[in-house]
């Protein structure tokens, strides 16, 4: 999994994306992603896993432009995207976004989520 965590993190990094895995441990700078990871389902002759992985965008601004640019550059990124590295093969399509409204000045959320499937080599 930690070959999972480590392309999503340098996928959005090459984007210019703040973000951090779990809670924002970076210096908070509008807009900032987060991620968690799902794992839904596990087949042990295969050594598949299958997730989600949901981003969720955090702006403070008036406008939504700041929060649709990155959703974009994410969906963009994200399409239909498969990497094979050090005896694992990755996955990883954009599924779908959703505004989340929120009480607070000012500040918006938009999570995505990503679809997973990737496979570890065999011991």
């Amino acid at each position: 999994m930690k070959n999972l965590l480590n392309v999503v993190a340098q996928s959005l990094k090459k984007l210019n994306i703040n973000y951090d895995y779990l809670e924002l441990k970076n210096k908070l700078k509008y807009p900032y992603v987060v991620g968690e990871y799902f794992e839904n389902e596990y087949i042990e002759e295969t050594h598949c896993s299958k997730g989600e992985f949901l981003l969720t965008i955090w702006d403070k601004n008036l406008s939504s432009t700041n929060i649709l640019d990155v959703n974009q550059k994410i969906k963009k990124k994200f399409a239909d995207l498969k990497i094979i590295k050090n005896n694992t093969a990755i996955s990883l399509s954009y599924s779908n976004s959703l505004p989340v409204l929120q009480d607070i000045d000012n500040l918006k959320k938009q999570e995505i989520r990503i679809d997973v499937q990737y496979f570890e080599g065999g011991n």
